[in-house]
């Protein structure tokens, strides 16, 4: 095997302009024909049925709850409430400002509903938990309370 790459490099060394314009016309021969002939199709109606059984449902979805699709959410996490709020009416306002690329925008956290039904969307354990904390500062509340 030695002996043939030997050769080999030999052979290539002794023509190598040869060898390069070969290699360039080959280049050149191979570019030419993945410019024209390799093509990727990725519109994605042509290339998944559109009278399937999951597309007439999802069509027929989208007709009866056009708000739910093609809808961003945006998750706000923070420390302090206060800071949360702050930071969700300020995205709201910055969002709701742009009615030509936003056609709504909600924040379902801090609509009414939810703030007067909080504790009916807690985690059981978190909702004993707050209830324990909540009795023992009952004898303190009263205090202020009378105060």
């Amino acid at each position: 095997m030695a002996q043939l790459l030997t050769i080999w490099v030999n052979g290539v060394a002794a023509r190598a302009r040869l060898c390069l314009c070969l290699l360039f016309g080959l280049t050149v021969l191979f570019g030419w024909f993945a410019w024209t002939q390799l093509r990727i199709n990725s519109d994605l109606s042509e290339l998944i049925d559109q009278q399937s059984g999951w597309r007439m449902d999802f069509d027929r979805f989208e007709r009866s709850f056009p708000d739910l699709v093609r809808t961003a959410v945006i998750v706000l996490r923070s420390r302090s409430i206060d800071q949360l709020e702050q930071a969700t009416a300020g995205v709201l306002e910055a969002l709701a400002a742009q009615p030509d690329v936003f056609r709504a925008v909600a924040a379902p956290g801090s609509e009414t509903f939810f703030r007067d039904h909080a504790l009916l969307y807690m985690d059981v354990d978190d909702l004993d938990n707050m209830a324990d904390r909540l009795a023992e500062a009952q004898p303190w509340l009263t205090a202020m309370a009378e105060d």
